[in-house]
């Protein structure tokens, strides 16, 4: 299982104090994985441009040709000629062109420069072409009987393609997890874009002594309330923004083997191993569940803005698109489920006709 990303506080030398108080956490972790990710490139011999943040800041110019009453002095005569004075030009050095646009100086969502995103994956598809011909190399010595022993590669990843949301991710080894922004599964985290930024539950004992530890569990700057999808019951609400890569999890229950049961209780996730059906984690029993009992169904594709992964054995939900502050989070529970539900995927117009009561 991924382990949370903690903030960096060296790079509070980066900024201003001002700055440093007023940058939320979700700021301060995303530039500590920027630096996480130079850091990383250096460390694999490469030559990835400094994060513009890491730059050493420039002094402002005071302009002395403004009006003025006060008197003139020689000090400020030297001031002045010290601002105009520009250094003879220099040659220009022959730069390789590149296709980065000169709009892609602004600031993303991420508070990334769009023109270093662009170099980093640039350079990251070159790591990964190296990597695959490590792989292939790999897999040429195992059929060899030379015997000789292959270093391990240290991301290994593999080419799935782009993701489709409507169905939940499971796969036939379930120690890959899928980044949305290279559409590649990664064993573990990516490493271009970092590790999920992970929520914990609230700490409530699961031994049944607390009948609601479903809804005790909820983590903070969420809430459980009616949903917004009609004869659903409860749901889940977002109080603050969500960015895309936040997970949260995993779902907790009972394990069963009864699929009988599983399937009628209305709250159960199926566990594969090696790709093979194993077992169901339900989650009816509100004292020996979590808060992701009450995450509902999506009616359509617009509304969804989680999806289900199993990992290491377990079933968490992450958000792979931004969540506004006051929305319902709403995952895909599958086709063939949702078929018994009414719904059709694409019809905005779609009602559930039987969905479990979630009180």
């Amino acid at each position: 299982m991924s382990k949370r990303t903690q903030i960096d506080e060296t790079i509070q030398k980066y900024f201003t104090k001002k700055e440093w108080e007023e940058m939320c956490s979700y700021e301060k972790m995303r530039y500590t994985n920027i630096k996480l990710n130079y850091d990383m490139m250096c460390k694999l011999g490469l030559a990835p441009k400094t994060p513009d943040f890491m730059l050493p800041r420039k002094r402002k110019v005071i302009d002395n040709d403004t009006e003025s009453d006060e008197e003139w002095t020689p000090q400020k005569e030297r001031i002045t000629r010290k601002v105009s004075f520009k250094h003879p030009n220099k040659k220009k050095q022959d730069v390789e062109p590149t296709q980065t646009d000169t709009s892609s100086d602004k600031m993303d969502v991420n508070g990334i420069l769009r023109k270093d995103l662009d170099i980093a994956r640039t350079t990251l598809k070159k790591i990964a072409r190296n990597i695959q011909k490590l792989e292939d190399n790999i897999y040429d010595t195992d059929d060899s009987d030379s015997g000789d022993e292959v270093e391990e590669v240290r991301y290994p990843r593999r080419s799935v393609g782009k993701k489709d949301y409507r169905e939940a991710e499971i796969p036939d080894d379930d120690h890959f997890i899928y980044c949305d922004d290279c559409e590649d599964e990664y064993e573990g985290d990516c490493p271009v874009h970092g590790p999920l930024l992970v929520i914990e539950d609230k700490k409530i004992p699961a031994d049944g002594s607390d009948p609601m530890r479903a809804d005790h569990s909820i983590p903070n700057n969420l809430s459980i309330g009616t949903s917004g999808i009609k004869n659903a019951g409860s749901g889940v609400w977002a109080e603050v923004p969500f960015p895309k890569g936040v997970r949260f999890g995993p779902y907790e229950g009972i394990v069963t083997y009864d699929s009988i049961e599983a399937h009628r209780s209305g709250y159960a996730w199926q566990i594969y191993k090696n790709g093979r059906p194993s077992h169901f984690v339900n989650a009816k029993d509100t004292s020996k569940s979590n808060w992701l009992r009450y995450v509902n169904c999506a009616c359509n594709e617009e509304q969804q803005n989680l999806v289900a992964f199993q990992y290491h054995g377990q079933i968490f939900y992450r958000t792979y698109k931004p969540v506004l502050q006051g929305s319902e989070l709403l995952v895909w529970y599958g086709d063939a489920y949702a078929k018994e539900l009414g719904i059709t995927r694409g019809d905005k117009n779609s009602v559930p006709k039987c969905i479990m009561d979630k009180d």
